[in-house]
């Protein structure tokens, strides 16, 4: 599947095409999104999503390593051949298998002694995402070097709503954190079958050439992708093994609230942004393209971040319940750290799609690095303390 590079008129244009489709599905994901979210926490327990919040970290592992290192590659090359995508399903599903091994040898090692024997069962639920994630790995990466914005808009609606659906259900029959992380698994399983339907791979077939071709590019971005996982999720662990389950939910709800939704929201960055500036090949137009993201991104999320600070005392208990109460004010207090977070995200985009893969993975390393060492100082004073720190430690780094 080798192409010609397409003309800068070509690339503003698929720009546009993935700007209005995420305009179509963005809103439609969040709205389900909220509306699962606030019934699940009247279903649910806080303490739940504590222990949820640190299974999920299987969850990131399994979709930026596999997903990001080797969906990357296949995206940011000029040309890619059918020994290419051969090569790529081939080590995703190695690094799938060794990554579920290993979540699953964690679980028992690392988990239960730290965070107790149900968030180690919780971990262990999820440890099929990694095999699952690596099974969409090339199918995605085909469809995201297409531009097939539409198709994957719709991808992602239908696994959003499989993912709620299955929450609620199993929630409404009595499961409790189990069945966050059962609709975690649905919805990627969604996923990856769909994306079969639309883009179906070669066999996997390892060869020399083309991996040595994939791993100088997705390897360090894999690695990067590692820091960003200690980064994201370094503070919940943290406060889930010095505070416990419950202070951890409180603190995953004010997280996911005020920077993780609006991270969610600026995916136009990876799904648009990525496959079209990675195929721009004069700077001064990527520069342009990149200029008009973040100006749409902060134009349209900023506000929003402020109406969330002032309505937070105000939203969160009507929207959730008066349990979640405790999570008002690191909600507001994150909302700064949620609008650096979103223009650090569309740097992380440049990088990758110019290949500077090395330079994520300084910059990674050195953010989560900070961020841990900075939480480890303050966690004991709690979670409002823990969301000044996040706050600060991300506007620093932007």
């Amino acid at each position: 599947m080798t192409e010609d590079s397409p003309t800068g008129e070509e690339l503003r244009t698929a720009a546009a095409h993935g700007v209005r489709w995420s305009a179509i599905s963005r809103p439609t994901v969040e709205i389900v999104q909220l509306g699962s979210i606030v019934v699940l926490a009247r279903l649910i327990v806080p303490a739940e999503f504590g222990r949820y919040a640190i299974a999920v970290i299987a969850q990131e592992v399994a979709y930026l390593i596999v997903a990001a290192g080797l969906g990357s590659a296949l995206v940011q090359r000029k040309t890619v051949d059918r020994e290419h995508l051969q090569t790529g399903m081939a080590l995703g599903l190695l690094a799938g298998l060794a990554l579920t091994a290993l979540t699953l040898l964690a679980a028992g090692l690392i988990v239960t002694p730290i965070f107790g024997v149900r968030t180690a069962l919780f971990v262990r639920l999820m440890a099929p995402l990694c095999l699952i994630s690596a099974l969409s790995t090339v199918p995605m990466a085909i469809l995201r070097r297409r531009m097939a914005f539409r198709r994957l808009s719709e991808i992602e609606m239908f696994s959003t709503l499989v993912r709620a659906v299955v929450c609620i259900g199993l929630a409404l029959i009595g499961l409790s954190g189990e069945a966050l992380v059962l609709g975690v698994l649905a919805g990627s399983l969604a996923t990856a079958v769909v994306a079969w339907i639309s883009a179906p791979p070669p066999p996997p077939r390892l060869q020399r050439a083309a991996a040595r071709e994939l791993l100088g590019y997705g390897l360090p971005v894999s690695l990067a992708s590692v820091s960003w996982v200690g980064f994201s999720n370094v503070d919940y662990a943290i406060i889930g093994a010095r505070l416990g389950a419950l202070q951890t939910g409180f603190y995953f709800r004010a997280y996911t609230r005020a920077v993780e939704y609006q991270s969610k929201v600026a995916v136009v960055m990876a799904q648009v942004g990525f496959p079209v500036l990675a195929r721009t090949r004069d700077s001064a137009e990527l520069t342009k393209l990149y200029r008009q993201m973040v100006r749409l991104l902060t134009i349209v999320l900023f506000p929003l971040l402020v109406l969330l600070a002032i309505g937070a005392p105000v939203l969160v208990p009507f929207l959730f319940g008066a349990r979640w109460t405790p999570a008002v004010v690191p909600v507001q207090i994150l909302a700064l750290g949620g609008a650096s977070t979103l223009v650090i995200d569309a740097v992380g985009t440049v990088l990758m799609a110019t290949g500077r893969a090395r330079a994520l993975l300084g910059y990674g390393m050195a953010h989560f690095v900070v961020y841990g060492l900075t939480v480890l100082l303050v966690v004991h004073l709690g979670i409002v303390a823990v969301a000044i720190d996040a706050a600060v430690v991300h506007t620093l780094f932007l």
